[in-house]
């Protein structure tokens, strides 16, 4: 058969066609399928140039990969449902994170730009994304983000803290501190328990901060600065780190280690490390520190949708405290540093009041990829363990306290004696500093028979008995935590809804830690005034305490807390909107463990006391642009009271104040944000108000304040007493700027300034600790500054980036009206009667101390290098670079005044000094498996 050319040619060109058209098919799948990854790639923002094995997380969906040589990296889109959380990290780089939609991804390449690390933990990172200028365009503006590059709080946490620096002047119990999901508050008095993680510094990386009521997906929020910390095992890359460090500060020596396996290729992913701090002797004399800490953390990943991690740690530590001093003490010991706590046994300094800490904890978190866009997370804590705190005790015994006032100078009338006290403390160290061997010559030498001892009438006891000895005052908690957080998120829209329930029993007792040199002594409290009312346990009259043994009081306070929020997210072309509502249910008691003679409810189980607690918050971001943004934040909260403001004298008895008043939190900003890569500047205004506060405070009251009618309080003595009705109110502004100058320059600032005063006049009702008496009196601190936070504070960082991994900054910084805490009993009509108001002794009285104004120069340098293909780095922290050592840091007024003579110098103010030249220096090398 004959075969046509034409049809040949036909049959092939259409066989060529089918190929064209597979290979068309194929070419257009793989494109697409392409097409379908996330292409991004990771640079330095300062050259531009590729960062290689780069962490990219994205929470949502729990993939973790990493950059390759040259800054490339790919995520799975069908493992993510529009909305994305991503972190990226990078050792000597700050953290980024971002939440954006898949829509908004370049669909070639996005590019992210990491900043190197500066002096802060918290660098303000933004979206490198393109976005128009336009307010026409239809491409929306990027958002604000609640990450951790914030300037403001960069300068409070590390320019400012030396002189105890507070945002705005809130106080640290309307803060909170967060791990893991966990709320880590301590219950009773609503403070930060840094304790727990002391030094874990290298698990604290990855950080979130969010001030004033801020979006927050673990917790409704509050006014203060609310720190979340993430630590994640799986987030951690493959890689062995060590780091060693030298100082003059708190501690002399640093040591870390850490080792991550980063997420394996059977979901697992395990993270180790341990740490220690030490000093012999830091730079004030006489104090110590000594701090261990260890962590284990391990994730498992079973499928795409269900992850559980486990973190157990522990932070034991022990200190060396240092003391306060007033002037008059200073110039004698000669010295701004003088500690009054130490002194010479054996040729050894001892320091008699040292903080021991040691609380383990175990965190289980758990999370559930319900759907695409459903997210449940959980988990449970649980953490029990010691603090304590020691301190000299005595009975019938002169004060040991080598700076107690009685034996100082000016108390002293006599001239010749005062003089011999002068030489005596410039001449002899066991003058300024405490005895040791005179108390233990005292004990040795107080042989005594004990008849009825420990409440048994025919036992007796002969023996040394101390007359000194050193306690320890325990307040050691154990807690039980849960939480559920439950997200949903569609395009624009974004809802949590969680709950969290706290379980938490803190006891509190006093043990006797060293009988210096005695054989026991008699748990009895002298300021009792009947002798038999002075055994804090009838159960056991003439209580012989050996040493370990607990005295004095022993009691529970057991608290209950339930707690459930729900956030709402708006996020738009032009406006981001965020609404929170919260209830609080808190509940607590106090059980006793002794039976006083004084308080019948001392003993057992007191009455619950049932608080609760509401807040609502709104948040509404104006996206004029890409650079320009303008911000509200709203907040109304009505808090729960805690055990301390509302248990008169927990130690001895079960009373409750009557005053049930409830803070009430009002709190607003207003805020404007520039931002581009040159420049970019911030300016917030705030306003907020706290009213119906209930402060506690115990001290020791001196005489002739109440009248003779009022027997047990007219002699004075350790009182129990609230501030009821406290107003204060804080306005002000925030301001930072930063500005690119070029090669490698670049000058940044802020300024806060801030009115911040108390509006009221508060009733402080005084209770005796040991009889039923009581007063109350109207304390006169309106218009009065909240004190312990500058008003002021300023500083101005000259920043310079090295060509290679590295950079260079120095800080100028001023802080100025800052304000001592007044004492109440000072501020009332009895301190200043028949004195003529226009006189310099009613005004001296009267009038709320403040503190110099101060400037002073801060240095860092960070540098990154490779030696041997080894990642190396070294960093050197300076303060008070002009070694300045008359600078005062802070102080408080005594609790006492002289109502005879209405001497306000009677009993002067104490003060801290802030320490000379001071340095951090830092080397560290790691390992990264997979380079």
């Amino acid at each position: 058969m004959q075969i046509n050319e034409k049809q040949v040619l036909k049959a092939r060109k259409m066989v060529l066609n089918k190929v064209y058209f597979c290979f068309f098919l194929i070419s257009f799948y793989f494109s697409q399928s392409f097409a379908q990854q996330l292409n991004g790639r990771i640079l330095n923002t300062m050259n531009q140039k590729p960062i290689s094995l780069a962490v990219i997380n994205e929470q949502n969906s729990g993939q973790i990969v990493y950059s390759d040589a040259d800054g490339n990296f790919s995520l799975d889109p069908l493992k993510i449902n529009n909305l994305m959380n991503l972190q990226v990290s990078f050792e000597g780089f700050e953290l980024f994170s971002i939440e954006l939609k898949e829509s908004d991804w370049n669909p070639i390449m996005q590019e992210f730009f990491l900043y190197p690390a500066t002096i802060s933990d918290y660098k303000l990172v933004e979206f490198s994304g393109t976005s128009s200028e336009d307010e026409n365009s239809e491409s929306d503006v990027y958002s604000l983000l609640s990450s951790a590059d914030d300037p403001i709080l960069e300068a409070a946490s590390f320019q400012f803290s030396l002189f105890r620096y507070r945002l705005k002047g809130i106080e640290q119990n309307y803060e909170q501190l967060g791990l893991n999901g966990f709320l880590l508050n301590d219950p009773i008095s609503g403070r930060l328990p840094y304790y727990l993680f002391s030094g874990q510094n290298l698990i604290t990386k990855y950080s979130e901060v969010y001030r004033n009521f801020k979006e927050n997906p673990f917790d409704f929020g509050s006014s203060g600065v609310a720190q979340w910390v993430n630590a994640n095992p799986a987030a951690f890359k493959n890689e062995f780190f060590v780091r060693y460090a030298i100082s003059n500060r708190a501690y002399n020596h640093k040591l870390d280690l850490n080792y991550a396996t980063g997420e394996l290729a059977n979901g697992w992913s395990f993270l180790i490390g341990a740490n220690r701090r030490w000093a012999q002797e830091a730079f004030i004399p006489g104090s110590f520190y000594d701090a261990w800490g260890a962590y284990l953390g391990i994730s498992k990943r079973i499928a795409k949708n269900h992850n559980f991690q486990l973190l157990v740690m522990g932070a034991p530590s022990r200190r060396g405290k240092a003391s306060p001093a007033t002037k008059e003490v200073y110039a004698l010991a000669g010295d701004n540093y003088y500690n009054s706590y130490w002194g010479f046994q054996q040729g050894e300094k001892r320091n008699s009041r040292e903080a021991n800490y040691s609380t383990p904890m175990a965190l289980l978190n758990y999370s559930w990829d319900v759907k695409e866009n459903l997210k449940f997370t959980s988990g449970i804590m649980g953490l029990t363990g010691k603090r304590s705190d020691s301190q000299l005790d005595w009975l019938n015994a002169p004060d040991p306290r080598p700076d107690y006032y009685q034996k100082l100078p000016s108390y002293i009338q006599d001239s010749t004696v005062s003089n011999a006290v002068v030489a005596a403390w410039r001449n002899d160290v066991n003058t300024r500093q405490i005895d040791w061997n005179q108390l233990y010559f005292a004990n040795y030498g107080n042989i005594e028979t004990i008849q009825g001892v420990n409440g048994n009438p025919t036992a007796s006891v002969t023996g040394k008995r101390s007359v000194y000895w050193l306690r320890d005052k325990h307040f050691d908690p154990t807690e039980l935590e849960h939480f559920g957080n439950l997200k949903w998120f569609n395009k624009r829209n974004e809802f949590i809804a969680g709950y969290r329930m706290e379980f938490s029993k803190t006891e509190f007792y006093l043990k006797a830690r060293d009988l210096l040199g005695g054989d026991f002594f008699v748990d009895l409290e002298d300021f009792a005034d009947l002798p038999s009312q002075q055994h804090p346990d009838i159960s056991q009259i003439n209580h012989i305490v050996k040493k370990d043994e607990i005295y004095g009081y022993h009691y529970e306070a057991k608290n209950q807390n339930f707690n459930f929020f729900g956030n709402y997210i708006y996020t738009g072309k032009f406006i981001d909107l965020s609404f929170g509502a919260n209830y609080t249910a808190n509940s607590f008691s106090r059980n006793g463990k002794f039976q006083n003679a004084i308080f019948n409810n001392s003993l057992g189980e007191s009455d619950r006391v049932h608080q609760n607690g509401v807040g609502g918050k709104g948040l509404i971001t104006l996206k004029l642009n890409g650079r320009n943004y303008i911000r509200t934040n709203l907040a109304l909260q009505k808090l729960p009271n805690r055990f301390d403001q509302v248990f008169i004298n927990p130690e001895w008895r079960a009373d409750q104040l009557q005053i049930t008043d409830k803070t009430t939190v009002q709190y607003i900003d207003l805020s404007y944000f520039y931002r581009s890569p040159e420049f970019k500047f911030e300016i917030s205004p705030y306003y907020a108000t706290y009213k119906d506060q209930i402060v506690n405070r115990n001290f020791f009251l001196d005489e002739q304040l109440e009248s003779a009618a009022n027997i047990e309080l007219t002699d004075g003595g350790l009182i129990s007493a609230f501030y009821t009705g406290l107003n204060q109110r804080h306005i002000g502004f925030e301001t930072s700027f930063e500005l690119k100058l070029g090669r490698g320059f670049e000058v940044s600032g802020v300024y806060n300034v801030g009115d911040h005063i108390y509006t009221s006049r508060p009733e402080l009702i005084i209770f005796d600790k040991f009889s039923q008496s009581n007063s109350q009196h109207t304390i006169y601190l309106k218009n009065f500054y909240v004190p312990g936070s500058a008003l002021q504070a300023a500083c101005l960082n000259l920043k310079y980036d090295f060509k290679r991994n590295g950079f260079a900054v120095l800080s100028a910084n001023f802080v100025s009206d800052q304000y001592l805490e007044p004492n109440p009993l000072r501020r009332i009509p009895q301190a200043v009667k028949e004195l003529d108001p226009e006189s310099d002794q009613f005004n001296k009285i009267i009038n709320q101390e403040k503190l110099p104004s101060v400037v002073y120069l801060n240095a860092f340098v960070y540098k990154s290098f490779e030696i041997f293909k080894e990642r190396f780095a070294i960093s050197l922290s300076v303060n008070n670079v002009l070694n300045k050592k008359g600078i005062v840091s802070g102080g408080f007024e005594q609790y006492r005044f002289d109502y005879q003579d209405k001497n306000p110098d009677k009993f002067p103010s104490k003060y801290y000094y802030l320490q000379g030249f001071n340095y951090y220096l830092g080397v560290s090398w790691k390992y990264d498996f997979k380079k």
